[in-house]
């Protein structure tokens, strides 16, 4: 029979067993909301107030977020690429009316499919591109954890610039992703340096 077992110990009331798988399955819940919350919804207005703009006109995002346009004013659309070089990276469709939404979801799947060297996506209206509505997407790829002074190389320098992240608080030293600086992240970057290029990855 599939699912789940629980060995309950010798003395152990039926009561306090299931007090447990409730107490594991209330941790398990709070794990996966805190996957799920991860990821972000960027916002930005299409031709607010009527005007010819995005806003926020440039932004920057993690891999895995969420870019949400939302039309303030009609006649407008969304094209990845610069004026007259558009990438097919993503596209609105036509020009549309007030009140409309399109979003984009920046996940590894379409960054590996729309790579950007630079990690830019750049975005136009294409019926006012020539006055200067333009946006773009900067999209910060996850780096190794064990990579602390994101060179793109896991090395014994690391180290040292682990200490200093640290000793500064910064959440790139949160290791174990648990949205913590402490003692128990060194034991993190241990296991991590030790899984060289194959190791975890971390946001930041």
């Amino acid at each position: 029979m599939g699912g789940v077992r629980y060995r309950r110990a010798c003395g152990e009331t039926k009561e306090r067993v299931m007090k447990r798988i409730q107490k594991i399955a209330l941790l398990a819940a709070a794990f996966c909301a805190g996957l799920t919350n991860a990821q972000t919804t960027h916002d930005v207005a299409v031709g607010p107030g009527g005007t010819f703009t995005f806003i926020d006109t440039d932004i920057s995002i993690m891999v895995g977020d969420t870019v949400r346009w939302t039309w303030d004013s009609g006649g407008h659309n969304v094209v990845a690429g610069l004026p007259g070089s558009p990438t097919g990276a993503f596209s609105s469709g036509a020009p549309a009316s007030a009140g409309t939404v399109f979003s984009v979801t920046f996940d590894e799947a379409f960054v590996d499919a729309n790579p950007a060297g630079d990690g830019v996506y750049n975005y136009h209206c294409h019926p006012h591109a020539a006055l200067g509505m333009l946006g773009s997407v900067t999209v910060i790829p996850d780096r190794l954890c064990a990579d602390s002074n994101s060179d793109g190389f896991v090395a014994a320098n690391d180290f040292t610039a682990w200490i200093s992240l640290f000793n500064m608080n910064d959440l790139r030293a949160d290791v174990n992703q648990d949205g913590t600086v402490e003692p128990t992240d060194f034991t993190a970057w241990i296991a991590a340096f030790n899984q060289g290029a194959g190791g975890p990855t971390c946001t930041p």
